[in-house]
């Protein structure tokens, strides 16, 4: 495979552990409300890396301009759904249907997300830079962890929306989500990369399960009914596929005592350090039942926004069901919080067909490399875009899972070093 940026070149790792770095840690600036935006602009530490790094990107293919550029994994399903979205703006645009700063910022931070996918594709040249970055994001979850901490024992009840917050992000469920994507590839990785390894030592094994299981920490913290619910669904679909990939009974015994351990790992955590410590979070003690589950759902989202939402999307003209009404349109005062009605609101029928081609894409590419067998690594690494992705579409009829800037920036960058591992595997058998 030839890149667009020299193979000797050693900044690109560095590259991408700045963006990590930025995605994790960094601050955001609120730099004010546009007119017509309707919302506060926060500028992050990673919006301003990314702009660098496109810009050396662009510069580097004009250097190298004669050497081949391979079609990376998913690239016609993203074209498909970037062209779909930029002609649902021109439509609406064209007709004075949607606000146009609110459009150019919603349809800019998908480019974002998906630069970081390529960038981070592109950028991983072997197995080695791939484990780096990984150990990397463990070092970024317990930095994030360690400020949980500090909200635990040195404030009432946190800082963020509810309860805690990550370091510069308090919103419940971007917080929330963020913990919950990062366990979610990290324990998928420490099951395939360590656990029953008999060439891994114990303390290794057990030490980086202990800074992985702290995450949960992080997610209890936040408080949020969608990420807890989404968290067990997570655990139960990522041991089921170590299970399917090991195909024995002793390994299925196995995987039910871990998945034991850490559902009292949870519990404990939730009533040691959460309840005794964080105002109200009694709230997630109300989720005891899938019939407690449904009604909450159904009392919080469904009934008051989704289905009359919905209703009112469906008398539009012929145009708005094809096309929507644009990236980021207000409809009936309010944002749809159900990210199929939200496709289908801004990008009509076609956007959700392109949306679903996508999704699907993703989940393919990663069973099939799943499949292969091919180590430890490139099996933890698509079991992890498997688990992340179904969790993010099942929290997805409660809430706009895959708008969400820093879950999903975690989540395109961790797609982006599976598919290369993936794609680095398949070529080279």
């Amino acid at each position: 495979m030839e890149y667009i940026i020299h193979e000797k070149l050693n900044w690109v790792i560095i590259s991408l552990v700045l963006l990590a770095l930025a995605i994790g840690l960094t601050p955001c600036i609120p730099v004010g409300i546009i007119e017509g935006l309707e919302r506060q602009i926060d500028v992050r530490g990673e919006d301003i890396w990314i702009l660098v790094l496109a810009i050396i990107w662009i510069a580097s293919f004009l250097k190298f301009r004669r050497l081949k550029l391979d079609k990376p994994p998913l690239f016609l399903p993203i074209v498909f759904w970037l062209g779909i979205g930029f002609l649902s703006l021109l439509i609406n645009y064209f007709f004075g249907n949607l606000n146009v700063p609110r459009g150019f910022f919603y349809f800019a931070k998908e480019l974002q997300l998906f630069f970081v996918y390529f960038f981070t594709f592109f950028s991983i040249r072997s197995l080695s830079s791939a484990k780096l970055l990984i150990r990397l994001w463990v070092a970024i979850g317990l930095a994030n962890i360690a400020w949980v901490f500090y909200q635990l024992f040195f404030t009432k009840r946190g800082l963020g929306e509810y309860g805690t917050a990550a370091l510069n992000e308090g919103g419940v469920f971007p917080t929330g989500a963020f913990f919950l994507l990062l366990f979610i590839f990290l324990f998928n990785w420490w099951l395939y990369s360590f656990w029953r390894k008999s060439a891994v030592s114990w303390q290794k094994e057990y030490l980086s399960l202990a800074a992985i299981l702290s995450i949960i920490v992080g997610i209890l913290g936040t408080l949020s009914k969608t990420v807890f619910v989404g968290f067990w669904f997570a655990l139960v679909l990522s041991v089921a596929l170590y299970v399917w990939n090991t195909k024995t009974l002793k390994a299925a015994f196995a995987s039910f005592l871990l998945f034991v351990g850490v559902g009292a790992f949870t519990l404990g955590a939730y009533f040691i350090l959460i309840l005794p410590s964080i105002e109200g979070a009694e709230r997630l003690s109300d989720i005891k039942s899938p019939v407690k589950i449904i009604d909450s759902a159904q009392r919080g989202r469904i009934e008051p926004i989704v289905i009359p939402q919905f209703q009112a999307a469906l008398s539009g003209t012929i145009a708005e069901h094809l096309f929507g009404r644009g990236k980021g349109a207000i409809f009936m005062g309010t944002e749809s919080h159900n990210q199929y009605l939200r496709n289908f609101v801004e990008t009509g029928i076609a956007g959700s067909i392109a949306f679903l081609i996508l999704i699907g894409a993703i989940i393919v590419r990663a069973w099939k490399g799943f499949k292969q067998k091919n180590g430890g690594l490139a099996a933890g690494l698509a079991a992890g875009v498997m688990a992340a992705t179904l969790t993010m579409l099942f929290m997805s009829f409660v809430v706009d899972s895959f708008i969400v800037v820093k879950a999903n920036m975690a989540y395109w960058f961790f797609l982006g070093l599976a598919m290369a591992v993936l794609y680095k595997k398949t070529r080279d058998n």
